[in-house]
C-alpha cells in the first residue's frame, strides 16, 4: 500500500523533528501515550434522600377518613386560615361586590 503525499511529508517532518531533538539532547517522547487504567466504578446502593422540603414538613398529614374534612375545616376556620363560608383567606382577592365571578356563582 502506497502512502499519500501528505503521509510521506508527515513522516519526513517527524524524522526531521526527531533529529533536531536528538541534536539538542532531548529524549524522544513515548510513541503512545499510556494512561493508567481507571478503576471500575462499583455500583452504590441507593440511599434515602437526605433533604426534605420544609414546606411539606410543616403541612398536616392528610386525613382520608370520611368525616375528617369537616373537622379539619372547622379547625382551619378557628386558626384563621379559612373564612366562615369555607373559602380560603386569600380567595376573595379580586372579588367586586355585585359582579358575579366564577367562585361567587358556585356558592
Amino acid at each position: 500500500m502506497e502512502l499519500s503525499e501528505y503521509e510521506q511529508q508527515r513522516l519526513r517532518n517527524m524524522a526531521t523533528n526527531a533529529a533536531a531533538l536528538e541534536a539538542l539532547g532531548i529524549e524522544p517522547v513515548a510513541k503512545t501515550a499510556t494512561t493508567p487504567p481507571r478503576p471500575n466504578k462499583r455500583s452504590r446502593e441507593p440511599r434515602p434522600p437526605t433533604r426534605q422540603s420544609s414546606r411539606s414538613r410543616s403541612l398536616p398529614v392528610p386525613a382520608y377518613t370520611p368525616g375528617q374534612d369537616e373537622v379539619r375545616r372547622a379547625s382551619e376556620v378557628e386558626d384563621g386560615s379559612r373564612m366562615q363560608d369555607g373559602k380560603w383567606l386569600g380567595e376573595r382577592f379580586g372579588e367586586i361586590h355585585g359582579v358575579p365571578t366564577h367562585s361567587s356563582q358556585d356558592s
